[in-house]
């Protein structure tokens, strides 16, 4: 058994980790359109990251809540304005958790439909007696 991971694997970890922020990069994009003057796809996505970073090492703040918006606003306030910036971060943090809400009903209702159907009107373990 391998305990250790190899060159290959960090590199397939980092390509994937890197597409995953580029995503977050776009859906913060996505709520500036419209707009004359936004941020490439590349500087969202390091928005998002090192907004996200900071939310996660700032441990008193669940979900590292202000802590991140702050980080957006002032990385997006030079290219959208103060306004703009605190309505991409507020959008941005109610988008995510609809989303982490919605996967989680999803992977509720998908581990429903998995489990073994039981009688109506018996208890657990006793058919079969």
């Amino acid at each position: 058994m391998r305990a250790a991971l190899g060159p290959a694997e960090v590199a397939r970890s980092v390509a994937l980790m890197a597409l995953v922020w580029l995503a977050y990069g776009a859906s913060l994009l996505l709520l500036v359109t419209g707009r004359a003057a936004a941020p490439s796809l590349l500087a969202a996505a390091a928005a998002f990251a090192l907004a996200h970073a900071v939310g996660v090492l700032v441990v008193f703040a669940p979900a590292g809540v202000g802590a991140r918006e702050a980080v957006l606003v002032a990385l997006l306030a030079p290219v959208l304005g103060v306004p703009g910036a605190v309505a991409v971060a507020l959008l941005s943090r109610v988008a995510h958790a609809v989303a982490d809400f919605l996967l989680a009903l999803l992977a509720s209702t998908a581990a429903g439909l998995a489990a073994p159907s039981r009688h109506a009107g018996e208890p657990a373990g006793v058919r079969g007696r």
